[in-house]
């Protein structure tokens, strides 16, 4: 497992509850740690085998940059969910939003917000007994493929299997698949 670490992200963008910070520009930052299997990369020392972290940063920057979120656990969860969704061979991103001049009418160092996104796996068991079965499951699992933020990993042979239950006549052909997708987000809040 590679962990790839990005911090300190700057810009100025217009997050927050009050009406001041959806029209004067504030300073963010953002950090963003991520975990793939890093392994070809390294093998093979190419950028197409490995995730480019300029491509992650520049997605985060443009998400800061282009919305305005009352929340920064709105904000962290979106990049964070963006990030899992358009590089599928990310296993897990972790997103922290740095807001260092909150509105808190108090001294403080830092406010972050953090959100993780991890990808789950779910093995899928597809069959058809009618038709042309072989172009039906094809056709799913191109489907499946073409899902953004699915990651379809491996596909078994296709096997016959007679029909069972008494609805079916036919024979069914079936396979089985291991895809990937980001769920779930957890936050963590803190002030320095």
């Amino acid at each position: 497992m590679t962990k790839v670490n990005i911090k300190g992200i700057k810009l100025n963008a217009n997050h927050g509850v009050l009406e001041s910070e959806k029209l004067t520009p504030q300073e963010f930052l953002i950090d963003i740690t991520y975990f793939y299997d890093g392994d070809k990369a390294s093998s093979c020392d190419d950028i197409c085998a490995a995730v480019d972290y300029a491509a992650v940063g520049k997605l985060a920057y443009d998400i800061c940059a282009g919305n305005s979120f009352a929340l920064l656990e709105k904000l962290s969860r979106t990049i964070s969910r963006a990030i899992a969704d358009r590089f599928p061979a990310i296993s897990m991103v972790e997103v922290c939003v740095h807001k260092p001049n909150a509105p808190m009418g108090l001294p403080f160092g830092d406010v972050t917000v953090t959100s993780v996104t991890e990808r789950k796996q779910v093995i899928l068991s597809l069959g058809s007994s009618l038709g042309d079965k072989k172009a039906t499951l094809d056709g799913a699992i191109a489907c499946l493929s073409e899902t953004d933020g699915l990651e379809v990993k491996r596909v078994s042979d296709y096997i016959v299997t007679p029909p069972y239950g008494g609805a079916a006549e036919e024979e069914f052909l079936n396979c089985a698949l291991i895809a990937s997708f980001p769920r779930g987000s957890f936050w963590k809040v803190f002030i320095l």
